[in-house]
């Protein structure tokens, strides 16, 4: 999810080049990526029961209308946040920075997040994350809110 998140993200920002293929591109490519992960035992999170069985994950149909060019600004430090995780654990994060973006003529902000803890660690420290919901979490999709970037 986070790599599909952040192909989407960089799409919206670069112009000039045919976006429409090469986004829908990087998105099946991220969801083939995605589900080989499943199917690799070394990195899914499935039982070698569930491998076994696993046929891939089911995924809505691209859909144009939600791709958005978004502003993103970058706030200056702040003192720490903490946040409850879907796993009712309390982690600290700062503020990065706010993305601001209109969908279906509506302006919308959504905060950007950079956990204290993944910063610290090499393979992770550039890794931001981008809690929101929408009206399928939960039901359709995963219940849980955010992505990591």
């Amino acid at each position: 999810m986070k790599k599909l998140l952040l192909s989407c993200l960089l799409m919206a920002f670069i112009s000039g080049i045919s976006i429409a293929q090469d986004y829908k591109k990087t998105i099946v490519a991220f969801q083939e990526e995605l589900n080989a992960e499943f199917k690799n035992p070394d990195e899914s999170p499935l039982s070698a029961a569930e491998r076994k069985e696993f046929k891939g994950l089911p995924f809505f149909s691209i859909d144009e209308k939600y791709k958005v060019l978004a502003k993103f600004e970058k706030l200056p430090p702040r003192s720490l946040f903490q946040m409850k995780t879907t796993a009712n654990s309390i982690k600290d994060y700062d503020v990065y920075g706010v993305l601001t973006f209109t969908l279906e003529g509506k302006e919308f902000r959504l905060n950007v997040y950079q956990s204290h803890i993944l910063r610290t660690q090499e393979k992770y420290q550039d890794y931001l994350f981008l809690p929101f919901t929408d009206m399928t979490n939960g039901e359709e999709t995963y219940g849980g809110e955010g992505i990591w970037i």
